[in-house]
């Protein structure tokens, strides 16, 4: 199991009681080289709201680079060896796409390359509108962006119910296309870390397995569980949302029974450093059971 959190860059994780240790308040850019420390993988969502540059990565890969330590009050932290990026594909790509999207693909591809070509790049996160209902125009359109950036990973996040089947998980898989399940507040309307039936049954873990078990690996994301600020709220009370440990024990004993071995879990619960403690709370459960 690969932990991480949607996005690092946060200044309301800094503090003692938090997650970045207190001497980092004035140093932003460390940032990054001290939450590679601390986690294997971690979510680059900025390109999802604008372009980036393949000297923006480039910079990104020397400060999770393991020979540069970072000296602190409070220790010397290290970046992790088998330490990955996970970067948000372009709004255009999943949002306003049109007629040139290939193009948009192809320049977002060279963009991010530096992160794909030392090896960093764990996938490409394509979080589709919730407008976009399953079809075969929408299911062609996926697998042609697939392609269109291989050989980076796609991993799809869809919002619409209507793609969380065991058949379209299935049709996905097959293709190579890693099927991100969530965890979602209650008007969402999506199955918590699962799938269902086509008559709107819980799809058994044996069926959410197999559904996923062709897919090079398999991915979660947690979004938290703050019922009534999804839709009309703010980004901000959106994300507020502090696992409890009652939570925490059902979302391990959910991916041990539905999801196949080699997993990613990021948690976007990214209000006042709780998806950091979250994820850290993960660890100690997960690898404390033996993993």
């Amino acid at each position: 199991m690969h932990i991480g959190t949607s996005g690092y860059d946060y200044s309301s994780w800094v503090g003692a009681d938090r997650f970045y240790p207190p001497s980092l308040k004035n140093q932003r850019r460390d940032w990054l080289t001290y939450y590679a420390s601390q986690f294997e993988v971690a979510e680059l969502n900025f390109t999802y709201y604008g372009e980036t540059k393949p000297q923006q990565m480039e910079d990104m890969l020397r400060r999770v680079d393991p020979s540069q330590a970072l000296f602190l009050l409070e220790g010397e932290f290290r970046p992790l060896a088998d330490f990955q990026f996970v970067i948000k594909a372009y709004s255009a790509l999943t949002h306003e796409m049109d007629a040139g999207w290939r193009g948009v693909a192809e320049k977002f591809v060279s963009d991010v390359s530096p992160l794909q070509e030392a090896g960093k790049l764990a996938g490409v996160l394509a979080q589709f509108t919730p407008k976009m209902k399953y079809g075969e125009k929408p299911l062609t359109y996926v697998v042609r962006l697939a392609e269109a950036i291989a050989p980076m990973q796609l991993i799809a996040e869809f919002r619409h119910p209507s793609w969380f089947t065991p058949e379209v998980a299935t049709q996905l898989s097959q293709r190579g296309i890693v099927f991100t399940l969530v965890d979602t507040p209650p008007e969402v309307e999506l199955p918590l870390l699962g799938l269902k039936r086509s008559d709107q049954t819980e799809a058994s873990a044996e069926e959410v397995r197999e559904a996923l078990q062709t897919a090079p690996f398999e991915y979660i994301r947690l979004h938290g569980r703050n019922a009534g600020h999804w839709y009309g709220g703010d980004g901000v009370q959106r994300y507020n949302w502090n696992y409890t440990p009652e939570e925490m024990d059902w979302i391990v004993w959910r991916t041990r029974t539905h999801v196949p071995k080699h997993l990613y879990v990021l948690f976007n619960n990214c209000y006042w450093a709780y998806a950091a403690r979250n994820a850290q709370q993960l660890k100690e459960l997960y690898y404390g059971a033996g993993e």
